[in-house]
């Protein structure tokens, strides 16, 4: 089963585990899709951190690295692209949180209005 969440920053203790290999998915020397997996994140659930991709069909390649072998029954994924974990969760992964960067600042709600 896949599931999708938003890291956290205890998450990011993957990049300097040394058991926690990069894996790279290149076309044409094009890097098109990465992640780091950790095989055991926690008991029968690996973690792959961030997965980005620029296709499904990428995200496809990179998922059968982690989960081809049968060998872990679940993987939790922080998908960077939105386009990728939408697709992911038409094809049946769960969707446990988005997380939402912006650049620039909210306005503010005119005098007299509310938020919904």
């Amino acid at each position: 089963m896949l599931h999708l969440r938003a890291a956290t920053a205890a998450d990011y203790t993957a990049f300097v585990r040394p058991h926690v290999p990069l894996w790279c998915v290149r076309d044409q020397g094009e890097l098109v899709g990465l992640t780091r997996f950790w095989r055991d994140y926690l008991p029968d659930c690996g973690l792959c951190i961030p997965f980005r991709a620029a296709s499904p069909d990428i995200a496809a390649h990179l998922l059968h690295g982690a989960l081809g072998h049968g060998e872990i029954p679940e993987l939790e994924l922080s998908v960077v692209d939105p386009g990728v974990a939408d697709a992911l969760v038409a094809a049946g992964a769960r969707d446990h949180a988005r997380l939402y960067e912006m650049g620039g600042s909210l306005d503010r709600p005119s005098a007299g209005t509310r938020d919904s």
